[in-house]
């Protein structure tokens, strides 16, 4: 219900007020898939992270070993 001695809305205020509405939707959900990305983003940067260190703990084991066989 309109409160008294409002003026009914006209077409055109009704339409920008639901278009506002969609762009505010859709900007709400880029936003969260942009954050989704950088997430993901982290989340791999952490894993290769990960995986270079245990690489240089391997290579170092390796070199170590290589180098007790050769003495």
């Amino acid at each position: 219900m309109k409160p008294p001695g409002k003026p009914p809305e006209t077409e055109s205020a009704v339409r920008k007020r639901e278009c506002d509405l969609k762009t505010r939707c859709e900007t709400r959900v880029a936003k969260l898939r942009v954050r989704a990305k950088t997430r993901m983003r982290s989340e791999n940067e952490m894993r290769n992270a990960k995986c270079e260190m245990r690489n240089r703990e391997l290579v170092s084991k390796t070199r170590d070993h290589d180098m007790i066989l050769k003495t």
